[in-house]
C-alpha cells in the first residue's frame, strides 16, 4: 500500500445519505439500489439545495475560505481527489464519487468537490486483566463539540485562497492531533491505512469529504507520559479507550472502517 494513497475507496454512503447536520434541508430519500450516477432514478430531480459554506457565516475560522458560487470558476487542473478522477454533471457541477446523497449544493463546506482530511488512529496495548494475553487495544478519541459524537483525532488540512493544501498528510497529522489532544507525537512511522472518501454527514453530491487515515501504535509505557488536554475549543473529552465494539459503533463519519482496518479487526 503506497505511502501517500491506497487509491481504494473501501466505504460506503450510507452516513451521509441518512444524517446531517442541524443546518441542513431534510434530504431526498436515496434507495440502496440508487446510489450510483449510472443508476437511472428520474424521480431525482428538484433536490434541495443547501450551500452555506462555513467561510461565509459567523462560525469562520482562520484559514477558511470558500469557493466561488459557480463550481466553473473553480480551477479544477489544479484540484485533486484521493478517489480517483473527477466527474462532473451536465451543468459543470462535481459529483460525489460514492453517488447520490439526496442534498445538491456544498451544504456547509467551503469547497466544491473533496475536501481533504487527515485522521489520526493512535493505539496502545490494553491494561491486561487476569493475565489474559488477549486484551483488546485502545485507542486515542475525541468527542467533537460540533455534533457531540465519538470521533478518531482528525481535521482537514490547512488550505490557501483557493482551497488547495499548503501541508502534507503527516505535517496535518501532527498538527492536528497536538491541536485536539495536546500532544506532540512524530508519525514517520506511522501507517497510512486508507486514502480515499469519507462517509460524512456534511457530505453532498457536489461537496465531500476525504480523509488519508494514518495508524501510530504506541508502547504503553511511552504513551502513559502524554497528558491529553484539547488546545482547540471544538474538541472535548480525548482519553484513552478500549477499542470494543460499543466504541467502533459510535465512532464518527469513517471511523469504524478505518480503525478496524488499522488493527485488522
Amino acid at each position: 500500500m503506497s505511502k501517500e494513497q491506497s487509491g481504494l475507496i473501501v466505504v460506503s454512503n450510507v452516513v451521509c445519505r441518512e444524517q446531517q447536520p442541524a443546518s441542513y434541508p431534510q434530504r431526498l430519500w436515496v434507495p440502496e439500489g440508487l446510489i450510483s450516477w449510472d443508476t437511472p432514478f428520474p424521480e431525482y430531480d428538484n433536490l434541495p439545495f443547501h450551500d452555506a459554506p462555513r467561510a461565509e457565516t459567523s462560525k469562520k475560522k482562520d484559514g477558511d475560505y470558500a469557493d466561488p458560487f459557480k463550481p466553473e470558476q473553480v480551477d479544477w487542473m489544479s484540484r485533486s481527489s484521493w478517489c480517483g478522477e473527477l466527474r462532473f454533471n451536465k451543468d459543470g457541477y462535481p459529483l460525489n464519487p460514492l453517488g447520490r446523497t439526496g442534498l445538491e449544493g456544498r451544504g456547509i463546506l467551503n469547497a466544491w468537490g473533496p475536501t481533504k482530511a487527515v485522521d489520526a488512529i493512535i493505539t496502545r496495548d490494553g491494561t491486561m486483566i487476569d493475565d489474559d494475553p488477549d486484551c483488546p487495544p485502545e485507542m486515542i478519541v475525541i468527542t467533537r463539540a460540533d455534533n457531540g459524537k465519538v470521533a478518531t483525532i482528525g481535521g482537514k488540512l490547512n488550505v490557501n485562497e483557493d482551497n488547495e493544501p499548503i501541508e502534507d498528510i503527516y505535517e496535518a497529522v501532527e498538527r492536528e492531533t497536538y491541536e485536539e489532544a495536546g500532544i506532540d507525537i512524530d508519525f514517520s512511522k506511522g501507517r497510512v491505512m486508507y486514502s480515499g472518501y469519507s462517509d460524512d454527514e456534511r457530505n453532498t453530491d457536489n461537496a465531500w469529504m476525504e480523509t488519508t487515515a494514518i495508524h501510530l501504535h504506541m508502547d504503553r509505557a511511552d504513551s502513559e507520559v502524554f497528558i491529553l488536554e484539547p488546545i482547540e475549543e471544538d474538541v472535548e473529552e480525548p482519553e484513552w479507550r478500549v477499542v470494543d465494539e460499543d466504541l467502533l459503533a459510535r465512532l464518527n463519519a469513517s471511523g469504524q472502517q478505518m480503525t478496524r482496518m488499522a488493527l485488522g479487526l
